[in-house]
């Protein structure tokens, strides 16, 4: 997501047992992290708090999701942004904990929305057996034949397109 997490989970992959994957950005990412709190493997990061959106985001779609949560707040709309730097392992006590907050929830991606975090999510939801509204973005579940810098992939993919306010607000 950015710098800080970067430096954080290289730390804690050191004191795991066993071999770890770490996906990282091509460099120059902004810290969006103001608290500089020791990152745990598998817990959710709140950036911002809010109590009309939750948006759940991962690797270097936050940035994008911070810029979204700015415009919003600047409207009066207060998004409460969770970074998710790793989707494997998942607390899933601490989804819940969103789960009953029972106001809308999205998940962004830069990935397939089958198999990443958008359907742990949903999972999650599937079997809390409790009712919140939820949206998965990310890649479409199709072969793409783009080639190009990663904004060009966003855009033609469409992953910048910001959720529309009716989505969530009642």
């Amino acid at each position: 997501g950015d710098p800080f997490e970067t430096e954080e989970l290289i730390k804690r992959s050191y004191e795991k047992n066993g071999p770890t994957y770490i996906r990282l950005g091509k460099n120059g990412e902004p810290i969006i992290h103001k608290n500089k709190n020791k990152i745990e493997i598998g817990e959710p990061i709140s950036i911002t708090k809010g109590n009309d959106l939750i948006l759940i985001t991962t690797s270097n779609t936050l940035e994008l999701a911070k810029s979204w949560v700015d415009e919003w707040y600047q409207e009066g709309i207060h998004v409460n942004l969770i970074s998710m730097p790793t989707i494997k392992p998942i607390n899933q006590l601490s989804i819940k904990k969103l789960i009953d907050m029972k106001i809308p929830m999205i998940t962004l991606e830069e990935h397939s929305i089958i198999g990443g975090l958008g359907s742990t999510i949903s999972e999650i939801i599937a079997e809390s057996g409790k009712s919140v509204k939820f949206k998965r973005m990310g890649i479409n579940d199709e072969f793409s034949h783009y080639v190009g810098g990663a904004e060009f992939q966003r855009k033609k993919l469409n992953i910048l397109q910001k959720p529309e306010k009716s989505w969530f607000l009642k």
